[in-house]
């Protein structure tokens, strides 16, 4: 395969991961509302922290066979060593479901001793609870997705972990918002779409595999490889979590039940600004670790530049939107949730930032190198708890917000410094300037015009950068990349 092919290829697949990160988020955006609308700020900051908690609960389920999977799964299935890929997803799907059953037992056991004792917020009790059922279905297809993303089927891997979910939980969550605005009913829903999306993911990548010949024979156990890879994972996955989440675990210790509702919606708005970047983090995964199997580091280095200017062109956009609509678009989910404007603004910063440097964690994680990765969280999430300690009990969600975008900075930096030491690659090329001055000329026409109105800004900024961009003119690999979307969704007659 030649650069030019790899880039359509990670283009196509990138592009349509994310138009389905895009889907996937007005789904997630829509299902905040209803949920806020249903609940309230107060009780949906009980049911956000509930979630927080079950969230990094999961996370240590799937034992990071998630992310190694993709690298075993698309390494394997490059060279043909089709006995040892199936051998490690039938291991990954029966160490997840041993552990998952192990650990949310426990957790149900705990859930008084958290909510009363540790937070002192009774009502935490009831969507702790409730959520915790869910762990299983959830960590069994966020694994089962992962043999998807390992064979390249990105569409249907982003399809179930950012569409399928929320989707459904909207749909189930409206058939009842008039009748049933109670805690309970919202948990049933959450339940019963994650067991639903389980069934999906189980149902696609049985299909797949079927589909690949076992040629080569079963090999020995190969547990070692598999833990030696997963283990470092694990810990960095909950490390990462800790540096985006813990936030939200940290507010609840020190403010009000609404305080955190008001922050975690912030906190997912902003989130936005970082889905190119884990859109094209689908597709780039598996080529990362083909091109590291063949040592191709020249194309390595050549897609991972592109992917950047990419990601940066497309959250540049996403971080006018946010900071300029902020007003706007927080006042969707209640009248107290235009209390978090600032918060948004500080948050879409750090996603900003990280977005610029890339994915520079999927690269050096599917290059062969994840404790490194591992090394990184521990250093930034030990760094960030202390900032939110610090900040949180003296300036509440504006101290949570200024603490979590340091962090992401901080990591980001040291992620690229070291990916240019270990593997001779920067992040950027000169063709970063031009999103970077339509970048600059959207903040100076959002500022400018802020005075008349939000709206006025928020028209004028995202006009600016639009303009730049087409006046400076997009790269080779961008008009590529656009003809190849124009030509997909395009009848031939509109596609000239």
């Amino acid at each position: 395969m030649t650069m030019r092919d790899e880039h359509k290829r990670v283009a196509k697949e990138g592009g349509f991961a994310w138009a389905f990160s895009l889907i996937g988020a007005v789904v997630r955006y829509g299902n905040s509302i209803i949920l806020t609308r249903m609940l309230g700020a107060r009780d949906f900051g009980f049911y956000a922290l509930a979630n927080t908690i079950v969230t990094v609960t999961a996370i240590a389920t799937s034992f990071g066979f998630p992310t190694s999977l993709v690298h075993f799964v698309a390494k394997d299935n490059e060279t043909r060593r089709y006995g040892s890929l199936k051998w490690f997803v039938r291991a990954a799907v029966r160490v997840t479901t041993i552990v998952s059953l192990v650990v949310v037992t426990a957790l149900l056991l705990l859930v008084p001793f958290i909510s009363d004792t540790v937070y002192k917020k009774s009502e935490l009790n009831l969507p702790l609870f409730g959520l915790a059922l869910s762990i299983p279905f959830l960590a069994l297809y966020n694994v089962k997705s992962s043999v998807l993303q390992g064979l390249r089927r990105i569409r249907k891997r982003v399809f179930i972990e950012r569409i399928a979910h929320p989707l459904l939980y909207s749909a189930l969550l409206l058939l009842g918002a008039f009748y049933f605005r109670r805690m309970e009913f919202v948990l049933a829903c959450f339940i019963a779409s994650a067991a639903a999306v389980f069934a999906l993911s189980h149902y696609w990548s049985t299909r797949e595999l079927v589909s690949i010949p076992d040629e080569a024979p079963s090999p020995s156990p190969q547990w070692k490889e598999l833990f030696s890879f997963s283990t470092p994972i694990l810990f960095l996955n909950f490390l990462n979590f800790l540096i985006l989440q813990s936030d939200i675990i940290i507010i609840g210790f020190f403010t009000s039940a609404k305080e955190v509702g008001i922050y975690a919606i912030a906190s997912r708005l902003a989130q936005g600004v970082g889905m190119p970047a884990d859109s094209l983090g689908a597709s780039l995964a598996p080529s990362f670790s083909a091109m590291t199997g063949k040592n191709d580091f020249e194309g390595l280095a050549n897609v991972y530049k592109t992917s950047t200017r990419w990601i940066f062109m497309a959250a540049s956009f996403v971080s006018l939107l946010l900071v300029f609509g902020s007003d706007l678009i927080l006042s969707i989910f209640g009248k107290d949730f235009k209390n978090g404007v600032a918060v948004l603004c500080i948050l879409t910063v750090g996603q900003l930032f990280s977005a610029a440097m890339g994915t520079n964690g999927t690269l050096i994680t599917q290059t062969g190198h994840p404790k490194v990765n591992l090394v990184n969280a521990i250093a930034m999430g030990a760094g960030n708890i202390l900032l939110l300690l610090f900040l949180v009990p003296r300036y509440g969600a504006l101290g949570a917000a200024a603490a979590s975008a340091l962090s992401l900075i901080l990591l980001n930096i040291a992620r690229s410094v070291e990916i240019e030491v270990i593997l001779k690659i920067s992040p950027w090329n000169r063709t970063i300037l031009k999103p970077l001055l339509a970048l600059a000329a959207g903040i100076a026409a959002g500022y400018l015009t802020l005075k008349f109105s939000g709206i006025a800004a928020l028209v004028c900024s995202t006009g600016a950068f639009g303009a730049v961009m087409l006046l400076l003119g997009f790269e080779k690999e961008d008009r590529e990349m656009w003809e190849k979307i124009r030509s997909r969704f395009l009848p031939a007659g509109q596609n000239g």
